[in-house]
């Protein structure tokens, strides 16, 4: 085969590729708008506007408060995560009773560590913003996560 047939063939080859790649584009996974990629610091300013308006709480309560309540948050997704992974293992195929024991208690002790968790952020509330407030805050933190939840769902459909 002399070179000049071999750069034809060649060039040839390079102009078709890009006709051939569209037959691949659809086996690749769609791309997520932007829109819906999940941004923890976009959910924590919408949560903190949304309590801040539900409960009128002032901007100086506001700054008082918040650091205590994203701390405690900090927690108890650390410990809902811990749960997750205790979930996960008991979902394993040859489990003896005596470890499906120690999960059940790691799983007890986790649960009672995120029920003290709560108390204790609703004691923070307390001291900062007082009862009313700190029950309206508690209020406005479940319609909060309600509306969420529900705009997740629908976004499914």
């Amino acid at each position: 085969m002399s070179i000049p047939l071999l750069r034809l063939s060649f060039a040839a080859a390079l102009c078709l590729l890009p006709a051939l790649r569209p037959l691949h584009a659809d086996d690749r996974p769609k791309r997520v708008p932007m829109a819906r990629v999940f941004s923890p610091q976009q959910f924590q300013r919408e949560q903190e506007a949304f309590i801040i308006k539900e409960a009128g709480i002032t901007p100086l309560e506001a700054a008082r408060f918040f650091p205590l309540f994203q701390k405690s948050q900090a927690r108890q997704r650390e410990i809902n995560w811990e749960i997750r992974k205790c979930m996960r293992a008991m979902r394993k195929a040859e489990l003896t009773d005596k470890e499906a024991g120690k999960l059940l208690d790691t799983l007890k002790d986790l649960n009672e560590q995120r029920t003290e968790e709560e108390n204790k952020s609703y004691d923070d509330a307390e001291r900062c913003l007082g009862a009313y407030k700190a029950l309206k805050v508690v209020s406005a933190k479940q319609k909060f996560d309600r509306r969420i939840f529900h705009k997740m769902v629908d976004r499914k459909k």
